[in-house]
């Protein structure tokens, strides 16, 4: 067993790569979200805010609810879908896969908002009750989007403590928590809050403290209603040193427990910076898996791998991070690890302090580390060698390189191998994450490699996307068993990038193998001879050619040979053992002939320039 019993000093600056920790960070999301959905779902997902407030539900003198002039409930049914076909996919995807947010939540209210005086008319005429058609519109929005935590009240006129109690029972006993938003009228927001919460205790289970607009003066240390939890906002073109700034002293001064933005509403800023800028004062917000956490880790309530076992990705874990995932406080005892995984051990509850490493299974942590063990970093075990470099790709098995299928900058293009020619898309920059950890950018297009559909099943293909921080994104390198040769893997499945076959343009694939199919050659681009691996074998003359090419092949069989030109299409392919290759057809330029003999597995490559 190796066991890492050397402590060692550790800073606070630990590379944070995804964790799960309880929602601190908030963002108001206007119309933006339906109207840019493919890129606000995933830009909300990969942000770093914990919990998005949709921004706003409008209740009409009927009882309808609607937005922007749009119908969403109507006589107790959801309608929605009629005008917004994929509003409920959209608002579910923001708490599926790789997530930061944690609560959605929907607004009522809003500056000249009439749906306050409107609930305490339809309140006083028909009450809240099954029949009420505040009750049967708000049951079909929970029945259609369960996935909607809360209801954010921000009446700004109306100010009714009866009826708006009366509204936020109801929406407890539907299945709402209820989110205040108040920025003035401390008694009625005291009230309501104090009423709620007597006939249903922890239906009003935040405050979300304007401190912008009109709720500019506002200093959250006055505004402390019943303990209950209050986060406070901020306006999103503010700065972000200026936020940190602004809520750090909110924080050491008052009650304050995290933060909130108003409001994206365009992509004029950016999300993640604007979320790491609230979170590094309260903590929170980064991506995890929050509908299973891969087992990069197993951790152990019991001695022997027994009790409650818990997986860890990735990631840092302070205190707050492991009560979510709902593993006993202060009860680790055995721990099992993936291979090329390691974990860091604390006693303290942020992760700062001596460090106690484990590289392998250990069934009985306290027999060699009494200390409780109250926080921890899973990290990858990764060749950080590396790092920042520009590199081609060759695989053992068929001596061909990784590149795009085609040219293109659109996402979802698939990799390939083809013969080396050399350009941009056969060129990868290996951007280190920390750790061995990687993402994987293409220099021609700019995108990342990733797992499609992020998916762990042997024979995914690999494609290219926008870099969004999600594990099926980070690869680890690993030196292989065979010299030379490197396996790259996946974090999201810990499986290996391999060829389907070894044809020229056939797909690269995702596989669970331990072979040359799975090993690569990263070779940096400045390595000399590259572009002419077999002058010291073969010859091809004349060079430049018109219509003939003839190869000096040293008495080699030749199995095949495939010409293609300086974007890596395939031009022309001959079959057969003949050293004779007809060109005449070629037009003028640059090309690389790919010779390959039999009994080798990589091709020979020459220059060739046609008249």
């Amino acid at each position: 067993m190796k066991i890492n019993c050397l402590k060692s000093v550790t800073t606070s600056l630990l590379l944070l790569l995804s964790f799960t920790l309880l929602a601190q960070s908030g963002i108001y999301v206007g119309g933006h979200f339906r109207r840019d959905r493919t890129v606000t779902v995933p830009t909300l997902k990969a942000s770093g805010f914990t919990y998005v407030i949709l921004f706003n539900i409008k209740v009409e003198s009927n009882g309808d609810l609607t937005t922007d002039g749009e119908t969403i409930c109507s006589n107790g049914v959801y309608v929605f879908g009629n005008t917004q076909p994929h509003y409920v996919e959209d608002v579910k995807a923001l708490r599926q896969g790789m997530t930061s947010v944690r609560r959605v939540e929907s607004c009522i209210g809003g500056w000249l908002s009439p749906s306050y005086d409107n609930i305490k008319a339809l309140v006083n005429s028909q009450g809240t009750g099954i029949t009420s058609i505040l009750y049967e519109n708000f049951k079909a929005l929970k029945d259609t989007l369960p996935v909607i935590d809360a209801i954010n009240n921000d009446d700004e006129a109306t100010y009714d403590v009866s009826t708006a109690t009366a509204f936020h029972v109801m929406l407890f006993d539907l299945g709402f928590k209820t989110t205040l938003a108040p920025y003035t009228n401390k008694s009625f927001w005291q009230s309501l809050a104090t009423n709620v919460n007597s006939q249903r205790p922890g239906a009003v289970d935040r405050i979300d403290l304007q401190c912008y607009e009109g709720g500019a003066n506002n200093n959250p240390k006055d505004w402390n209603i019943n303990n209950i939890k209050m986060h406070a906002g901020m306006l999103h073109f503010n700065s972000t040193a200026t936020i940190t700034s602004t809520m750090t002293t909110w924080k050491n001064n008052s009650a304050v427990v995290g933060g909130f933005l108003w409001v994206y509403n365009d992509n004029d800023f950016n999300l993640k910076t604007y979320a790491s800028a609230i979170t590094s004062v309260f903590g929170g917000g980064e991506v995890a898996n929050v509908d299973k956490m891969k087992p990069h880790v197993t951790v152990y309530s019991d001695k022997n791998f027994m009790g409650k076992a818990v997986n860890f990705e990735v990631g840092k874990y302070i205190k707050a991070a492991i009560e979510a995932q709902e593993f006993p406080d202060l009860s680790l005892n055995a721990i099992k690890l993936s291979p090329n995984f390691k974990i860091e051990l604390y006693n303290t509850t942020d992760c700062t302090g001596e460090s106690f490493t484990v590289t392998e299974n250990l069934s009985d942590l306290k027999a060699i580390h009494a200390t409780p063990v109250k926080s921890w970093v899973v990290r990858t075990m990764g060749d950080a060698s590396f790092a920042n470099k520009k590199v081609f790709l060759r695989n053992r098995k068929s001596g061909l390189y990784m590149t795009l299928a085609s040219d293109s900058y659109d996402v979802g293009i698939t990799l390939q191998q083809k013969t080396y020619v050399g350009t941009n898309n056969q060129k990868w920059l290996f951007a280190h994450l920390g750790d061995g950890s990687y993402r994987i950018k293409n220099m021609y297009s700019n995108k990342s490699v990733q797992v499609k559909d992020a998916t762990d099943a042997d024979n995914a293909l690999f494609v290219q996307d926008i870099y969004s921080g999600l594990l099926n994104q980070k690869f680890m390198v690993r030196a292989s068993e065979s010299s030379g040769y490197h396996k790259l893997i996946p974090l999201n499945s810990q499986k290996y990038v391999g060829v389907e076959n070894e044809n020229v343009n056939s797909d690269l694939i995702q596989s669970s193998l331990i072979s040359q199919e799975t090993d690569w050659e990263l070779i940096d681009e400045s390595a000399a001879g590259i572009e002419n691996t077999s002058e010291s074998k073969i010859l091809i003359y004349p060079n430049p050619v018109t219509n003939q090419l003839f190869i000096d092949n040293n008495l080699l069989n030749i199995k095949r040979i495939i010409i293609v030109d300086v974007n890596g299409r395939e031009i022309l392919m001959q079959d057969g053992n003949s050293n004779r290759v007809d060109v005449s057809t070629l037009s003028e330029g640059m090309y690389f002939v790919n010779v390959f003999f039999e009994g080798q597995n990589s091709p020979e490559i020459l220059k060739l320039v046609k008249n």
